[in-house]
């Protein structure tokens, strides 16, 4: 650690800044947050522009749960090792890896929403609207890493970044189980890095989660009384019902398009920055091969959203 970081103070001492080193097979790509060095090393096919919006992906955790203070406590304590605040939270950074290792909307930088029938989601989203509270600043259920529906105030919007970092939080930690209330603090880093918003976190089922986000810290009793009047309507329109249906039938296939020789796509609609994309089937059923159609997603974003080039159209042979 002390190299890497004697590297960065010497580039920074000469009018400059590091971002990334090639040596032989490995990219070693930097980021430099105030007083945080963050640093991955990687022999993969990876572009580099997304092996750097990883790294802001695992500042974003920390500062989710130690706010930007973190940067005002190295500048106080040089030398300090903010392990000792981060404390049991590498159940989250693994977490976090792990999702950005296989999950198409991370480097898109979106949401993917769980496929419903529109009705249904309709009732859901009426649901969360009854159930609301004057405390209650969001309202978020979730689907495993899929967004089912989320309530919000007009002059406040969350950003794809902090709703990732929130279904990385609730699946990442085992103390969140199926039936109990949780009451947590959380930072999200993209709406205001400068504080904790408080939230509540209850499991209806396996993988889906009721989040409501607060900005009063002894909220915790109005927003279980939220959640109480949401299951019953969740109870009258069957929404519990059609969640679990839909995740038990695990997205749909890209058969269902009438286009025999599609094997696979994404489409990302920019207005609500959500994507979507069928689930992987033949021939991609193993990993080795998801892998490759992964990398393949990664390279056409990097030609299609470079910061020098960008393509509206990009055509590969030999796929």
């Amino acid at each position: 650690m002390c190299i890497i970081t004697a590297l960065v103070s010497f580039i920074e001492y000469l009018g400059d800044q590091i971002h990334y080193l090639i040596a032989g097979d490995h990219k070693f790509v930097f980021s430099v947050k105030g007083s945080i060095i963050l640093l991955v090393i990687a022999k993969t096919d990876e572009p580099i522009n997304h092996l750097y919006h990883q790294l802001g992906h695992v500042y974003s955790q920390i500062i989710s749960i130690l706010t930007a203070e973190a940067n005002n406590i190295l500048l106080r304590k040089e030398g300090y090792d903010l392990r000792n605040l981060l404390g049991d939270a590498n159940r989250f950074f693994d977490g976090l890896t792990s999702v950005m290792d296989h999950d198409l909307s991370i480097f898109h930088q979106s949401i993917h929403c769980l496929r419903l029938d529109p009705l249904a989601r309709k009732a859901i989203s009426n649901a969360l609207e009854i159930s609301h509270h004057q405390n209650l600043l969001f309202s978020i259920l979730i689907a495993g890493h899929q967004l089912v529906s989320m309530v919000r105030p007009k002059t406040y919007a969350l950003q794809p970044g902090d709703i990732q970092l929130i279904m990385n939080f609730v699946h990442s930690s085992s103390a969140f189980r199926v039936g109990n209330e949780s009451w947590t603090p959380i930072c999200l880093p993209k709406f205001s890095d400068t504080g904790f918003l408080h939230g509540y976190v209850c499991f209806l089922a396996p993988k889906v989660c009721l989040f409501l986000l607060s900005t009063k810290q002894e909220s915790f009793f109005e927003l279980s009384t939220c959640k109480k009047v949401f299951m019953e309507e969740m109870t009258l329109c069957d929404g519990l019902v059609s969640i679990v249906n839909s995740l038990e039938r695990r997205g749909y296939s890209v058969s269902e398009l009438g286009i025999p020789p599609l094997l696979h796509f994404l489409f990302k609609y920019k207005g609500t920055n959500q994507i979507t994309h069928p689930r992987f089937e033949a021939p991609y059923v193993d990993r080795k091969e998801r892998k490759r159609l992964f990398r393949l997603y990664q390279r056409i974003h990097r030609r299609s959203r470079g910061p020098y080039i960008q393509h509206k159209i990009y055509f590969q042979r030999n796929l």
